[in-house]
C-alpha cells in the first residue's frame, strides 16, 4: 500500500512540476513586450543562410521595432515604427503550449525563452526553415526607428 501511494505522490508532483514549468514559462512570455533583432531564413537540409530578412530591408516592418506584445488573457498585438505598419495592428489570440506558440494559423517553435531573450522557429517548407531572435522589451532602448540599442 505505502509503495503505491509513494507512487501516485511521485505521479502527482512530476506533472504538478511540468505545469509549474510551463506556467513560468507563459509569465516570461507575457511579462513585457518583444523586439524583433534578427529574423533569417535557412536552409533545413545544412543551415545555410538563404535570406537575412532584417539586413535586405531594413525599410519593412521587421526592420523598424517590430514588436509582439502577448497577453496573459491568450491574445496578442503587435507594433512597429516603420512605414504603413499600422495596417497589421490589432489584437488577434495566440496559444501556448510544451514550447510551441500558435498564432496566425501557424506553428512556431521556442528554443529559447528567458527573461531577456526569445527565439522561436517556423518550418517554412521541407528546405527552408525562418528563425526570430527578441529581446524583452525592458533590455531595449529604441533610439531612433531602425537602431535598437540592447540596454
Amino acid at each position: 500500500m505505502r509503495k503505491i501511494l509513494l507512487s501516485m505522490l511521485l505521479t502527482l508532483s512530476f506533472f504538478s512540476s511540468c505545469k509549474k514549468e510551463e506556467q513560468d514559462e507563459l509569465d516570461l512570455l507575457t511579462r513585457n513586450g518583444w523586439v524583433l533583432i534578427s529574423a533569417k531564413i535557412t536552409s533545413n537540409a545544412n543551415g545555410d543562410l538563404i535570406t537575412d530578412i532584417m539586413k535586405d530591408d531594413r525599410s519593412t516592418c521587421l526592420g523598424n521595432a517590430f514588436t509582439y506584445q502577448f497577453n496573459r488573457n491568450g491574445t496578442y498585438t503587435t507594433s512597429s515604427s516603420g512605414p504603413l505598419c499600422d495596417m497589421a495592428a490589432g489584437t488577434q489570440p495566440f496559444s501556448y503550449s510544451s514550447r510551441t506558440l500558435t498564432f496566425d494559423g501557424k506553428s512556431h517553435t521556442i528554443t529559447t525563452l528567458t527573461k531577456g531573450e526569445l527565439i522561436f522557429t517556423y518550418t517554412i517548407s521541407s528546405t527552408q526553415i525562418a528563425t526570430y531572435k527578441f529581446v524583452n522589451k525592458e533590455f531595449v532602448d529604441i533610439r531612433t526607428t531602425s537602431n535598437l540599442v540592447i540596454k
